[in-house]
């Protein structure tokens, strides 16, 4: 009999990553947003910015002369010998509101399934990830050339686009309905002073599957008796009243359930490599909700309905993911976890929440009776997935979502281990908040 296993091989072990930068207020989450949309147009259209000041600053793509005195790009692995380079600057401040040092170089590194140079924050849990990606066949402007006639519509309209994309519009350009003809430059060129221009990507890596083909087939079908058992007794309210009916519920009598097990480092020592190097969405609302779910800290039932109403499932793996997982594991329309090319038969409509997932504060001399996190248990593994490109199949879903108990003291959720870890150890009553000493 084949072993269909879901999660192998599993990429070398890595670390829980740097910390998380601090809670934005809601103004400053909105411009990360709107900060994050136009750098994911500018990787696009192959241009290095910065951020400074509050916006996106344009940089100069370093240049060098070859024997024939053609102008061409550095490549990424010489940027830090050209002198007065300096790495971009991402939005994120710490603590005191300064902001973290600029972003480190990657060179050949693997960033959503393809190797590729890239600048990214290593002293931080950072979103902003700033794309080297140059074609080999540049087009570099010789002395000679004049920009033609055909190629200033689309570079007038290339420029808008950035000039409005600078200005900070919350949106992507109407303008940009495409990629421009291959000779559309950012910036203007002048036939006394020769620029290079970049080619804008016209064609993508080669489709590269995050699984195998048996892989993705276990993960593809679901164990549908399981999700019928899960739904009755959620819908029936059989774990509110027994929550220890579930079948994830720790206790001594029982041991992980099977579609639980590719999470649990018991059965498989290094399952939880592979998702602590998906962690690019725990700094998001979402991501900062679940992180709360599967602690002692707790979220209300309204935030816990709106992580569920967050949930997507594709159409071509089956997988159920966060949108912004969802959106993530798509790559020109094609589904990531298929081997073979196939396209996703329909998007998300809702690409962000309607309002903030916004999480209590504790009062005024008052602190946590304890803290603990399970992100690293079974239940907060999964929800991890969940929010990332490698999403979980629906039985690990329904499992999952439904392992959640609201206290009657504090009225907070909770997974599992964190509801019983926030009871007091002796007298197993709500211990959620007591004074501070």
């Amino acid at each position: 009999m084949r072993n269909y296993r879901r999660y192998q091989p599993y990429p070398p072990p890595a670390t829980s990553g740097p910390p998380l930068p601090p809670a934005p207020s809601p103004e400053t989450k909105q411009m990360l947003k709107t900060a994050l949309e136009q750098l994911t147009f500018f990787n696009g259209a192959g241009t290095m910015v910065t951020w400074d000041g509050g916006d996106w600053k344009l940089i100069a793509r370093p240049t060098r002369k070859t024997g024939g005195r053609s102008t061409l790009y550095v490549g990424a692995a010489s940027f830090p010998k050209v002198p007065g380079f300096r790495n971009p600057q991402c939005p994120d401040l710490d603590a005191y509101g300064r902001p973290y040092a600029p972003m480190d170089l990657h060179l050949g590194k693997t960033l959503d399934g393809v190797k590729q140079d890239f600048f990214r924050a290593t002293d931080h849990q950072c979103m902003f990830v700033d794309e080297q990606f140059v074609e080999k066949s540049l087009t570099p402007t010789s002395p000679n050339s004049t920009p033609s006639s055909s190629s200033s519509s689309p570079n007038h309209t290339n420029s808008d686009c950035i000039s409005e994309l600078l200005r900070g519009d919350p949106r992507i350009p109407a303008c940009y309905q495409g990629p421009p003809s291959p000779e559309g430059s950012v910036a203007a060129s002048s036939p006394s002073r020769p620029t290079p221009t970049p080619r804008w990507r016209t064609k993508y890596p080669k489709h590269a599957s995050m699984y195998s083909e048996v892989v993705f087939k276990a993960r593809a079908h679901s164990d549908e008796s399981l999700l019928n058992q899960i739904w009755d007794g959620y819908i029936a309210g059989q774990y509110e009243i027994s929550p220890s009916s579930h079948p994830a519920y720790p206790n001594t009598r029982t041991i992980t359930p099977r579609v639980l097990r590719p999470y649990d480092p018991d059965f498989y020592p290094s399952c939880l490599d592979r998702t602590y190097q998906e962690l690019r969405f725990l700094g998001t609302d979402i991501g900062r909700a679940v992180r709360a779910l599967n602690s002692t800290f707790g979220i209300t039932p309204e935030v816990l309905a709106e992580i569920k109403r967050d949930c997507v499932t594709c159409s071509v793996c089956r997988c159920q993911f966060s949108h912004e997982g969802f959106n993530h594991h798509i790559r020109d329309g094609l589904c990531g976890s298929s081997p073979t090319p196939s396209p996703v038969a329909t998007l998300p409509t809702i690409v962000r929440l309607p309002h903030e997932l916004s999480l209590r504060e504790l009062p005024s001399g008052k602190q946590l009776g304890k803290f603990a996190e399970y992100l690293d248990s079974p239940i907060g593994a999964a929800f991890l997935q969940w929010n990332s490109r490698l999403g979980v199949p629906r039985d690990v879903w329904a499992l999952v979502s439904t392992a959640t108990i609201e206290c009657e003291t504090c009225a907070h959720c909770r997974v599992f281990p964190a509801h019983l870890a926030h009871l007091h150890p002796v007298t197993g009553i709500c211990n959620d908040l007591v004074d501070e000493p």
